[in-house]
């Protein structure tokens, strides 16, 4: 009769050391995948700013060298929807339309939305726009498209004679200490003033908000075509340097020019 054979099996300090070794592993390991999920979407970030720089100038080639903000939405344009009041004209500051003029080009509203921007966090009410980032791309450019499925800003200021100027950029934007907590939705820039939408500050307090897309930083597109992430000290040098490149409007819409 053969002797029986008995299978070896852990221990419970052996099964220990292994639960060990697995959990350290995966403490080691998930930090990594973190990090390189946040760069993928930061990669796709400043893709989907190249893309759309790409449309808008595509779009101006085909209108005297003008982007959408410059150009009346009698000519097919989207300037009223950036430079108007209550008073003068029948629009608001509706940044969601602006990017519509240009659907042609963009071909799909999924470039206007940053991977890191799925938070619907309530957003800072402006005239004409959501109260609350809805946190994914709009499924067209029909209706119900509007500022809640866009993670960009765009300068109204912006024109191709000043390559140094702002376009656009993330949305989570603001005033240091107030609307840093709460990030703007799709909004409208004008540097020359300092202001977003219907808020004035000096560029010296400008950040990005406590709800970073970017841990940090944001994301600039440049009229020259050029993206770059930059911190707080980044941004409040982009708008400075804007301030001093671009022409700009009145209070009542009227174009003028810096001496």
């Amino acid at each position: 009769m053969k002797p029986q054979r008995f299978k070896a099996a852990f221990t419970l300090i052996e099964l220990a050391v292994v639960i060990a070794t697995i959990t350290l592993l995966l403490v080691m390991i998930l930090p990594a995948l973190a990090t390189t999920g946040t760069k993928s979407q930061r990669i796709i970030c400043v893709n989907n700013l190249k893309d759309t720089y790409l449309a808008f100038k595509i779009w101006a080639g085909e209108n005297s060298d003008q982007f959408p903000m410059a150009v009346s939405t009698a000519l097919g344009g989207g300037k009223e929807y950036v430079y108007s009041y209550a008073e003068q004209f029948p629009f608001s500051y509706e940044p969601w339309a602006v990017f519509q003029v240009c659907s042609n080009q963009l071909v799909t509203p999924k470039v206007l939305y940053c991977p890191s921007d799925n938070n619907p966090n309530p957003a800072i009410s402006v005239i004409g726009g959501p109260t609350t980032h809805i946190g994914t791309y709009a499924p067209s450019f029909g209706s119900g498209f509007d500022d809640g499925y866009i993670s960009y800003l765009i300068c109204g200021d912006a024109t191709l004679n000043y390559p140094g100027a702002i376009l656009f950029g993330d949305r989570n934007i603001g005033s240091q200490g107030t609307i840093a907590n709460n990030p703007t939705p799709a909004a409208v820039m004008f540097p020359d003033t300092h202001e977003i939408n219907s808020g004035f500050t000096a560029e010296s307090t400008w950040a990005w908000s406590a709800h970073d897309q970017h841990l940090g930083a944001g994301n600039l597109a440049l009229t020259d075509g050029s993206v770059a992430q930059v911190t707080v000290n980044g941004l409040r040098q982009a708008m400075i340097m804007s301030t001093n490149a671009l022409p700009g409007f009145d209070a009542i819409g009227t174009y003028y020019n810096f001496p």
